[in-house]
C-alpha cells in the first residue's frame, strides 16, 4: 500500500512565525543606557580626540604633556566603539605591542588581537581617517607586522622624506610624532 508524504506546504513560513514569536521582545531602556555610556568611553567620542589607537604608555604621556587628546584603544572593542566620523588619526604604535593590554598582539597565538588591530587600520582608511604605523627597531619583522604595516597610511620613520610633495605643509602633530619615532632609532636603549 502507497501512502503519500506529508507535505511541507507553508512549512517554511510557520517555523518563521513561531520563531518570531517565541523571541521576547526587548524591554526599553529608560535610563538611555549604550554600548559607550556603559563602557565609560562616551565622553572622548563627543569631545575633539586628536589620536586613537594602540598607543603605548610613553607615547601616550609624551603627547598629553604636548596637550594632545590621547584615548588607547582597548583590546575587543577597538573598531566597534571609534566613531565613523572620528576626526583625529589613528595611531598603531608598535612599541604598545610590548607592554600593557596589547601585550603580544603580534605573536602567532594572538592572531585574535593582530586581526583586530587589522580590522582598526582597515575601518578608519575605510572612512578617510588617517592611520600612522610608528615603527621601532626590530630584528625580526613579524607577519602579524608586515599584515598591519599593509592597512597603514603612513609608516614612521619615514625613510625618504623626499617623497613628500614638494611644498606641501607638514603638520604639527605629524611633525612631533615623526620626531618621536626618529628618537626611537637613534637611543641605544631600542636596538
Amino acid at each position: 500500500m502507497g501512502l503519500t508524504p506529508p507535505s511541507d506546504n507553508g512549512l517554511n513560513e510557520v517555523l518563521t512565525k513561531i520563531g518570531r514569536a517565541s523571541t521576547p521582545q526587548v524591554p526599553h531602556n529608560s535610563l538611555g543606557l549604550t554600548l559607550p555610556r556603559a563602557l565609560r568611553c562616551e565622553s572622548w567620542l563627543n569631545q575633539k580626540t586628536d589620536f586613537f589607537g594602540v598607543i603605548s604608555g610613553y607615547l601616550s604621556e609624551s603627547l598629553q604633556e604636548r596637550d594632545y587628546t590621547v584615548v588607547t584603544a582597548t583590546p575587543g572593542l577597538s573598531h566597534h566603539i571609534m566613531p565613523e566620523n572620528f576626526a583625529g588619526v589613528v595611531v598603531i604604535d608598535r612599541l604598545a605591542f610590548d607592554e600593557g593590554t596589547w601585550f603580544g598582539a603580534i605573536s602567532e597565538t594572538a592572531a585574535t588581537l593582530r586581526e583586530e588591530v587589522y580590522e582598526l587600520c582597515r575601518k578608519a582608511r575605510q572612512n578617510g581617517i588617517p592611520v600612522w604605523f610608528l615603527d621601532r627597531p626590530a630584528t625580526t619583522e613579524p607577519f602579524g607586522i608586515t599584515r598591519i604595516k599593509s592597512a597603514s597610511d603612513v609608516v614612521m620613520p619615514i625613510i625618504n622624506p623626499e617623497e613628500f610633495e614638494e611644498g606641501a605643509k607638514i603638520s604639527e602633530s605629524f611633525t612631533l610624532i615623526m620626531s618621536l619615532v626618529e628618537a626611537r632609532f637613534a637611543s641605544e636603549n631600542y636596538k
